[in-house]
């Protein structure tokens, strides 16, 4: 393994960031665990080692030369010897291969003398049987195939730093026991929303049924406010015909639902008014301003007048409900 120079390593292995130039100016607020989240996040994304390459090396070994093996005729007469003599093999480059080991040399060929025959007369050609196909077969020399190239393993890899494999467990350790504490934290959080949840799904009949009462009491106000919309409209209408008529009498105001009753109103006025009559004749008598004749006269023509129209309002009020009566 070798070092894998950077802008945050220098080729010794120094690790150089300014989280640590920063802790030798503030070491109190750095710790070393922030450090580490630098250094994994860096280092995930620019290792700093690198494997160093392997060489290989090329053997040379010579090519094999291979003869081509001679056909066999299907006719009885045998083929013509070899003559014999050495036999002279040309002279090839080597050809150098890639790391496999060199093939095992082809079976040399030994010539051997053959006696001459004595002539024989020409036999028939005998039918030719499919089945010595097989023993032919098996006559034709058989050439061996090189060996496969062997396999190469790659070597075992060196094994880890103690002390890295100990901050690894270390750290292991430490981040299980955040988990924990962490996922024990979220589960005590929840428990609330989960008693919300179960109280809002336990609550929604009820909702339900207040939004049917207020949409019932909905209805109910939208009829009341169209009932009163159209008396308001009616009360409008009342008020710009009164005002289109004018204002009236004051005698035209005080009135009574039959004829009787106004009747009866108006001989109170009248009997009220004769006896503020009699009240300022009294006055002016006693002022000097009338004489004594005339204010007997008329006082006698009122007092018979008055008498009549009390008479008169007590019959009537005699035949009225003991409620109505208004003396």
């Amino acid at each position: 393994m070798l070092v894998r120079a950077s802008k945050s390593v220098d080729p010794s292995g120094r690790c150089n960031f300014p989280y640590m130039e920063n802790w030798e100016r503030k070491s109190e607020t750095c710790n070393l665990r922030e450090l580490l989240d630098i250094m994994q996040e860096h280092f995930s994304r620019e290792p700093p080692l690198y494997a160093k390459p392997r060489q290989t090396t090329a053997r040379v070994t010579p090519q094999s030369t291979q003869s081509t093996p001679t056909p066999i005729s299907s006719s009885s007469s045998p083929p013509p010897p070899p003559r014999p003599g050495p036999r002279h093999t040309p002279y090839q480059h080597p050809v150098p291969m890639a790391t496999s080991p060199p093939p095992p040399p082809p079976p040399q060929v030994i010539p051997q003398a053959i006696t001459p025959l004595a002539p024989q007369p020409p036999a028939p050609a005998p039918i030719r049987n499919l089945m010595d196909e097989e023993e032919i077969l098996q006559e034709i020399p058989k050439y061996h195939s090189p060996p496969p190239p062997p396999i190469v393993t790659a070597a075992p890899p060196r094994p880890m730093n103690p002390q890295l494999l100990a901050l690894h467990a270390q750290l292991h350790q430490k981040f299980t026991a955040e988990f924990n504490s962490f996922t024990a934290s979220i589960t005590r959080e929840a428990e609330g929303p989960r008693a919300a949840q179960s109280d809002l799904l336990a609550g929604e009949p009820a909702i339900k049924d207040e939004m049917a009462r207020l949409e019932s009491v909905r209805n109910v106000c939208r009829t009341v406010a169209s009932r009163l919309g159209a008396t308001a409209n009616a009360a409008e209408l009342a008020v710009a015909e009164l005002k289109r008529k004018g204002d009236p009498e004051v005698d035209e105001i005080v009135c009574a639902t039959s004829i009787v009753h106004n009747q009866l109103i108006n001989l109170i006025a009248e009997d009220h008014a004769i006896e503020d009559t009699i009240y300022h004749l009294h006055r002016a008598l006693n002022e000097g301003r009338l004489e004594l004749d005339k204010f007997l006269k008329t006082t006698t023509r009122l007092a018979e007048e008055q008498f009549m129209k009390r008479a008169l309002i007590e019959r009537i009020t005699s035949q009225l409900p003991m409620g109505l009566r208004m003396i």
